[in-house]
C-alpha cells in the first residue's frame, strides 16, 4: 500500500505556468513531477543524482518538469534562474541548469557568462537577456505559483499529486511512481514540462 511520508496528495494540480522540461519531450507520460528549485540550494543539487537517476530508470514514462524558485531574492541568487532561462532561449536549458547545479558552479555575472561561453551560447544575445531581465517575469510567475500552492521550501517535488518537500530517497520517488505504472487510477493534471 501506498503510504505518503511527510507529504500529501493533491486530486487536481492545475499548474498554470509553463516549465523547463527536463528530460526529452515524452508524449502523455505515464508520470510527471514537477520540481520547484533554487539554483543556490544545497538540497536542490543533492536531488540533481536521484532524478537522473529517475530520468535513466523511466525513460519514455517520465516527464521532468522545472520550477524556478529563488529562495534569495536579491540580484545574486535571481541571476543563475535569468541565465537558465536566457540559455533556454537558445536550446540550451538543461546544459545550463545541469551547470548552475554543478559542484562549484560561479554564482557572479563573470562566472555564469564563462559558463554560457563553455556552452557555446550566443554570448550577445545571453548578455542582452540578462540586461534586460528577460526571465524576470517567467520566475515571479513560478514563484506566484509555487506560493499559491504553499511551497515554503527547496526542492518540492509534485510526483503525480504527491507532494514531497524536501531531500527524499528515491525509494519514496520509486514507490510513487511504481504505483502510478501498475495502476493508471491515479491521473492528476500536471504539466508535461514543455520547452518555455
Amino acid at each position: 500500500m501506498l503510504r505518503p511520508l511527510l507529504c500529501s496528495f493533491l486530486a487536481l494540480l492545475p499548474f498554470t505556468a509553463s516549465a523547463q522540461s527536463l528530460v526529452p519531450p515524452v508524449k502523455d507520460p505515464a508520470v510527471s513531477i514537477v520540481v520547484f528549485a533554487a539554483f543556490d540550494c544545497g538540497y536542490c543539487a543533492q536531488s540533481q543524482a536521484m532524478l537522473d537517476t529517475l530520468k535513466q530508470k523511466y525513460a519514455g514514462k517520465l516527464s521532468i518538469a522545472f520550477k524556478h524558485f529563488p529562495v534569495d531574492l536579491s540580484e545574486t541568487g535571481v541571476l543563475p534562474h535569468e541565465a537558465a532561462l536566457a540559455a533556454a532561449e537558445q536550446g540550451q536549458f538543461i546544459a545550463m541548469h545541469d551547470a548552475l547545479f554543478a559542484k562549484g558552479s560561479p554564482r557572479d555575472r563573470r562566472g555564469i557568462e564563462k559558463l554560457a561561453a563553455e556552452l557555446k551560447l550566443d554570448l550577445g544575445r545571453f548578455r542582452d537577456d540578462l540586461d534586460r531581465h528577460a526571465g524576470r517575469a517567467r520566475i515571479d510567475a513560478d514563484r506566484r505559483e509555487a506560493e499559491g500552492f504553499g511551497v515554503k521550501v527547496t526542492p518540492t517535488f509534485y510526483v503525480q499529486g504527491f507532494k514531497l518537500e524536501g531531500l527524499h530517497n528515491i525509494d519514496v520517488f520509486t514507490q510513487i511512481i511504481d504505483h502510478q505504472l501498475a495502476s493508471d487510477s491515479i491521473r492528476p493534471e500536471v504539466p508535461a514540462g514543455g520547452a518555455p
